[in-house]
């Protein structure tokens, strides 16, 4: 993440992770400065107005954005949230590895093996 760092509050929210990282206590008091959402949907819903609306949840929008988590769950449980809302009908890919049988000489296995 990028900070414009001649702005005096992203130097100091920037010093504030720092302080986190390197806090040994597993706690962290958030200043009061700091906007502080009641529950997981109202911080999606913060850093992703109208995600719902297909005009406005482009993938420029959604890179423009981030929700920074330390915890892999908490991550999935944003994404499953975030993909719920998603304007359109879902659909699901699947995937299959297939392994490459030995007696193949290896010139013939091509580049995409190893992609």
């Amino acid at each position: 993440m990028r900070l414009n760092s001649n702005d005096t509050e992203n130097v100091k929210f920037a010093d504030y992770l720092i302080e986190i990282g390197t806090n040994p206590k597993e706690d962290v008091e958030l200043p009061s400065e700091m906007k502080r959402c009641k529950s997981t949907m109202d911080l999606l819903f913060k850093v992703y107005p109208n995600l719902n609306v297909e005009e406005v949840a482009t993938e420029t929008y959604l890179q423009e954005r981030s929700i920074l988590s330390a915890r892999n769950d908490d991550v999935a449980t944003l994404n499953e949230l975030a993909i719920n809302h998603f304007p359109g009908e879902l659909h699901e890919y699947l995937a299959a590895d297939k392994a490459i049988e030995d007696d193949q000489p290896i010139e013939n296995r091509g580049n995409n093996i190893s992609n």
